[in-house]
């Protein structure tokens, strides 16, 4: 196993208990569960709040041209408390509709947000 690699798996958590919280634009789940620890035992019982959404991609868009990256403000409710803006620099991002290639939603996002046309996708992760 390289080092980097983790030596836990899904298969060394045991979720016990999992509802729902609430259901609007976002979900999120409660779960309470035990995991794995380092020594081979099980965890205490814990639990979380989870962020339920689909996958998400993030666009570093690069203009080879003037040799810049380009980045874009949009509104965030949850920058509406900061000294500075509540439109932060950013990357383009989305999150996919289900069943949605990736790379279909950071040209669609791109386009959407930056009125950018991607000509070379380079997958970094």
């Amino acid at each position: 196993m390289n080092k980097l690699e983790s030596k836990f798996s899904k298969e060394d958590v045991n979720i016990f208990e999992r509802k729902i919280s609430f259901k609007d634009f976002l979900r999120v789940d409660k779960l309470c569960l035990k995991h794995k620890l380092y020594n081979g035992e099980w965890s205490d019982p814990i639990c979380r709040e989870l962020l339920v959404r689909t996958a998400a991609v993030g666009v570093l868009l690069f203009d080879p041209i003037r040799d810049e990256i380009v980045m874009i403000r949009q509104f965030r409710v949850g920058a509406m408390n900061e000294k500075s803006s509540p439109w932060p620099l950013e990357l383009v991002a989305g999150m996919a509709e289900q069943d949605e290639l990736l790379e279909s939603v950071a040209i669609r996002e791109t386009k959407e947000e930056s009125n950018c046309e991607i000509t070379k996708l380079i997958r970094i992760c």
